[in-house]
């Protein structure tokens, strides 16, 4: 716990090239674990993918919120340039959220040079 209260990971959904499986398989799994999440992406596609794997309520997915975030940094993506092109990027977000202290840490699997 964290000052009273559960910690929250922000999980850059977008991270990956096969965004969002590889991230979705892995925040259910955290949830099941009893994990809160924050999944940063689209919000339309996460609530899609997160449906069409089948989540319902008292599922894991309880302990998972969406945060909206538009674009993506792609892997070769020049950091710099993709960070202060792209502010409203999955990671950008993510990373603005624990600055900001909504959550605890950020987990990506994306440009690590971005980060």
């Amino acid at each position: 716990m964290i000052k009273d209260r559960e910690a929250v990971v922000a999980l850059d959904a977008f991270g990956t090239d096969r965004r969002p499986d590889p991230e979705l398989t892995a925040a259910l799994s955290a949830a099941s674990s009893g994990l809160t999440l924050e999944l940063v992406g689209d919000q339309d596609t996460l609530e899609a993918e997160i449906a069409r794997l089948g989540a319902s309520a008292g599922s894991p997915s309880d302990r998972i919120e969406i945060v909206h975030a538009p674009a993506q940094i792609a892997m070769d993506a020049s950091p710099a340039r993709a960070v202060r092109g792209a502010p409203d990027s999955s990671l950008c977000v993510a990373i603005d959220r624990l600055a900001e202290r909504r959550v605890d840490a950020v987990v990506s699997a994306g440009n690590s040079g971005a980060i």
